[in-house]
């Protein structure tokens, strides 16, 4: 049938399909087909052949429409109509500006040509860019760019696609006010096609869209003939264009007031559905792959192109996408104010979805799924400070990501499917309504939950991770869930707890500032550490901490228990559970008075302890089978209200170790005692005294107490005095229950202190001559005198026992010593020598003190400085001087005691004149009577040892007398070298005596006074071997000694001079 419409004629095969082209967003559409031939495509978004409309093929077919050239941004041109006899198109539109970095005014591109009809019909021209740009480009509030409109097809000829607004391959920025217009697309006319709509802003490389303003995608190409009344055309219109499009990924950020609008599809004709014909569609609103997008203002996808005309089959009309990712992995952050009217679709589950920004908002949790508006992204985060709330639910699966800020919910179905995991990385969950969720929770960082008040959220699924969970608002959290996060458990406010078989017993800790409940668990719960300031409700169940560092100083209620299996921890609340507390290892310590539970008995098993650190406290009953330690100070008093059960533990005390009635902590039991309690006894501050009266009370029982309930271990040591435990009062008739410390005799430390001056004393004696440097006696020619350089080893063993002693100590002693010496001539005259010489010296004692006080120990080492000058007269008369200076370190120790003091310092000095002359008999023989008096004095630094007693040296010297003779016998030759050799071995016997009354130690004003034995008596064996014309002598000696009274000593000296 035919078609009238004025002078044109148009003629339609009922039946025949009317196709546009398969066009891309901005495409033209095809011509229509006629009965005489095939229609020309419809260009498509691309390279310059691509986006040019298509001639028809055959016969009478319209020509295509043109799209968009991506290379340039300009429209391309239409199709010409088959019969066309032109070859060429019309001229395209020109480019309104190049190389801006600002538009500050209104700027456009030229539309393209008109085709022209008749024989030589041509489609219409493409329209210009507005903008092209390769620089950072500012669109400010008075600018507009605006795109070159296609031109309308010529007869049966497609319409022009348009240009695009800006074309721009750097940043751009629209400020408010700014617009930016893509190109509409021409007309088609008569059997052509129309041309698409083109992009308000195309950018090419990956940079960042800033806008403020208002982008809007050029409308497609219409059909004007599609309203006449009757018509019954089935022509397409031309696509709309993007609002943004970007063609190599980038950023766009859409702040508050900002608008990006994809074009209008143009007008269609009728009959499109039922012709097979698609209708002309709407631009998006943004489109590219690997984009990156921040919404606060508005993004719209193009509406498609109207059916006009008469009522008609075909299909309402849609919108298009408000924002299309195309490919590569893209994000898009939404912040308050955002609007986006139409659909978000992901190019796959790569793709975020983030509630951002600091302004808080809402968001319809329903709007997400496969169907909804935002389709296949497969991650969902929450960033900013702002509190997004989800409203409405959706069954799809949206893993959340909390980084931060807040995400609060009223359901969990906000959430999407229980499949999808909830991880914290540093954000926040609100919930506001009562709540069941069994979804996974991963804590990659610290993460927060926050129950409204008269709200409880019970979650059912496994919390795992590294980070800390924070509890913060007035509501509850359940967990019921077999917990594995690291992190800590921080209740900051409302309740979190435990039910079921709910567990966190791999949390780092729980910080309790709120309330931490097991009340509801079956068997109760295991928590590593306890801190904080809140509550901890037990109900019936205990609650067990197995590596305790903290310290609770909130409250602990309920009826069941409390167990600490290892660490420390310090209870300063009011707590007033009434189950068992049971230290099976670590300790309990408590940091307030009465912060122990009055109403819990207490078990310290083998390994634990109970440590009242100076606080009274008062429990139910206590079986003791570790250490109950009552503090660092006296007066603390552990109360007992039930009966007290000692299998083998200790009880430590502190006492003012001094007379009756000293301050003390006081161990008092209401109730009866079993069992044995080793007691030790700490004494802080006590210098000591006699217990004239009952003496000092540390265990007060009310009721039944055996003889071997309490039993001291180790003694109680104050100043000089030693204390013992008793039972009862002085009389022994009051049968009053209480254990008292008496003074009963001098400390068993007391001995070591007596010795100790001896000791270096013994250190610092001074060696006779033989026994420093041999036989250095010259000879007719004064070769003897050379100068020489000699050592010494000396050690000794001996038993040193007191003449008078206030201990009756005595010691047995090991000495070690290495001296060396260089002498030399000073003085040479008819009558003799003078040599004259510097030493220095190491030693260093082991005494084993031994009394019926107490044993003990000294380790004392020495280092000293001495110099010696001595005559040898060509008579044989020899005198010599000598003087050494020392400095000492000593550690003390005393046996069941412990060390007394460690590295205590002091000084000694010694001086000795020793005088004789060597008798020659006969033979060789020859006699020497000598005598020796030396002088010794020793200080060391006052100390305080660990029972508080100062210990000083009011006196430590000695004078010594020595008289002896000597009888040698010399033996001369000469080696196979013709050098003199000779030996000189003697016997020696000698008598001493001490001329002065040895040493005293004040301890806490007790003098400790260690007289000498003063005889005694020295027999020896010695010699020197003298080789190589005297340049070197070997020498020895092996002294016996002894006081004739218990006091005996073996020593041996071996010595080496080399002369020069």
């Amino acid at each position: 049938m035919a078609i009238g419409l004025k002078n044109v004629t148009i003629a339609v095969l009922a039946g025949v399909m009317v196709a546009p082209g398969t066009a891309l967003a901005a495409s033209g559409s095809s011509g229509v087909w006629s009965s005489n031939g095939v229609a020309g495509a419809g260009g498509v978004d691309g390279n310059a052949e691509a986006a040019k409309g298509k001639k028809a093929t055959t016969g009478s077919g319209g020509g295509g429409g043109g799209a968009t050239d991506l290379t340039t941004g300009r429209g391309a041109a239409g199709g010409n109509f088959y019969s066309s006899t032109s070859t060429t198109s019309p001229a395209s539109g020109t480019d309104g500006a190049t190389d801006r970095s600002v538009v500050d005014e209104a700027i456009s591109g030229t539309a393209g040509a008109d085709g022209v009809n008749g024989t030589a019909a041509t489609g219409g021209g493409g329209g210009g860019v507005g903008v092209v740009t390769t620089l950072d480009l500012t669109i400010t509030a008075t600018g507009a760019a605006t795109g070159g409109a296609g031109g309308n097809g010529g007869a049966s000829s497609g319409g022009g696609g348009g240009g695009v607004g800006v074309f721009a391959s750097a940043n751009v920025a629209i400020e408010a006010g700014g617009r930016v217009t893509g190109g509409a697309g021409g007309q088609l006319t008569g059997l052509g096609g129309s041309g698409g709509g083109a992009a308000a802003l195309l950018v090419t490389g990956a940079g960042t869209v800033v806008n403020s303003g208002t982008l809007t995608g050029g409308a497609g190409g219409g059909n004007p003939s599609a309203n006449l009344p009757n018509l019954k055309l089935s022509a397409a219109g031309g696509n709309g264009g993007e609002g943004v499009l970007l063609t190599n990924g980038g950023s766009i950020v859409n702040q508050a007031g900002g608008t990006i609008t994809g074009g209008a599809g143009g007008r269609n004709g009728l009959n499109l559905a039922n012709r097979g014909i698609t209708a002309s569609v709407g631009g998006a609103g943004i489109k590219g792959a690997g984009v990156t997008i921040v919404n606060a203002g508005t993004i719209t996808g193009g509406m498609d192109g109207a059916i006009g005309g008469v009522p008609s089959d075909a299909a309402a009309t849609t919108r298009a996408n408000a924002i299309h990712f195309t490919g590569g992995v893209n994000s898009l952050e939404i912040h308050a104010g955002s609007t986006i009217v139409g659909n978000v679709i992901a190019a796959s589950a790569a793709d975020r979805l983030i509630l951002g920004g600091t302004a808080d908002a809402s968001f319809d949790a329903s709007s997400i799924g496969a169907a909804a508006q935002y389709r296949g992204f497969g991650i969902y985060e929450k960033t900013g400070a702002s509190t997004w709330t989800l409203t409405g639910t959706t069954a799809a699966t949206t893993p959340w990501t909390l980084r931060e800020g807040a995400l609060s919910i009223a359901a969990d179905g906000s959430l999407g499917a229980s499949g999808g995991a909830l991880t914290f990385a540093g954000g926040m969950l609100q919930t506001t309504a009562d709540i069941a969720m069994a979804r996974a929770i991963v804590l990659q960082a610290d993460g927060t939950i926050e129950t409204a008040a008269g709200t409880r959220l019970d979650q059912a699924g496994i919390v795992s991770g590294a980070g800390s969970l924070i509890k913060t608002g007035a509501g509850t959290l359940g967990l019921s869930g077999t917990n594995t996060y690291a992190g800590e458990t921080v209740i900051e406010a409302g309740v979190l707890g435990l039910t079921g078989s709910g567990s966190i017993e791999q949390s780092r800790r729980v910080v309790a500032d709120g309330t931490f409940s097991i009340a509801s668990t079956t068997d109760g719960a295991s928590i590593r550490r306890l801190a904080g300031s809140g509550s901890v409700a037990l109900g019936s169940k205990t609650l067990t901490l197995t590596a305790a560092a903290d310290e609770f100083s909130g409250d602990i209620r309920g009826t069941g228990g409390l167990t600490l299996e290892a660490g420390r921890l310090v209870l300063s609340g009011t707590n007033d559970y009434s189950g068992d507390t049971t230290i099976s290892g670590g300790t309990l310590e408590v940091g307030a008075a009465n912060s122990l539970s009055a109403a819990s008995s207490h078990i310290v098993a083998s390994g634990g302890m109970l440590d009242l650190a100076g606080f009274n406290q008062t429990t139910g009953g206590l079986n003791n089978t570790g250490v109950v330690r009552l503090g660092d100070t006296a007066n603390t008093t552990l109360t007992v209200a039930g009966n007290y059960v000692g299998t083998g533990g200790t009880l430590q005390i502190s006492t003012v170790l001094g007379g009756d009635n000293s301050a003390t902590d006081l161990l008092h039991v209401v109730g009866d005692t079993s069992g044995t309690t080793h007691v030790v006894v700490t004494n802080v501050g006590g210098a000591g005294a006699p217990t004239t009266g009952d003496g000092i009370r540390i265990v007060q029982v009310d009721g039944a107490s055996a003889a071997d309930a309490f039993v001291l271990n180790g003694p109680a040591i104050g100043g000089a005095h030693r204390y013992n435990l008793f039972q009862n009062d002085l009389t022994g008739t009051l049968d009053d229950g209480a254990w008292y410390l008496r003074a009963d005799g001098l400390a068993p430390t007391l001995p070591t202190y007596e010795s100790y001056p001896a000791v270096m004393l013994g250190l610092i004696a001074l060696p006779t001559l033989q026994q420093r440097v041999g036989d250095r006696r010259p000879d007719k020619t004064g070769e003897t005198a050379n100068t020489a350089l000699w050592t010494r080893i000396e050690g000794a063993h001996g038993r040193v026992k007191a003449d008078d002693s206030t201990t009756g100590a005595g010691y047995d002693s090991d000495l070690y010593q290495l001296q060396v010496g260089l002498d030399g001539e000073v003085m040479e005259t008819a009558a003799g020598t003078l040599v004259a010489g510097l030493t220095a010296q190491y030693s260093r004692a082991s005494a084993s003190v031994f009394s019926d006080l107490g044993n003990g120990s000294n380790t004392t080492e020495g280092y000293g400085i001495g110099a010696s000058l001595t005559w040898y007269g060509q008579n044989g008369v020899y005198v010599d001087g000598q003087g050494q200076f020392a400095w000492f370190d000593t550690d003390l120790s005393a046996d069941g005691v412990g060390k007394l003091a460690d590295g205590n310092k002091g000084t000694g000095y010694a001086l000795s004149i020793e005088l004789g002359q060597e008798l020659a008999v006969k033979d060789g023989w020859t006699v020497t009577p000598q005598a020796q008096l030396s002088y010794a004095s020793a200080d060391f630094d006052d100390f305080v040892d660990p029972f508080g007693a100062a210990v000083s040296l009011t006196k430590g010297e000695s004078l010594k007398g020595r008289i002896g003779a000597a009888l040698g016998r010399d033996t001369s030759w000469q080696d196979a070298s013709g050098r003199a050799a000779r030996t000189h071995v003697y016997g020696i016997t000698s008598l001493t005596y001490e001329l002065l009354d040895g040493a005293t130690v004040a301890v806490s004003g007790v003098d400790l006074v260690a007289g000498p034995q003063k005889f005694g008596a020295e027999f020896g064996l010695g010699g020197t071997y003298n080789w190589g014309a005297e340049k070197y002598a070997l020498h020895g000696e092996a002294l016996a000694s002894t006081s004739f009274d218990g006091s005996y000593g073996y020593k041996g000296t071996v010595g080496l001079t080399v002369g020069f």
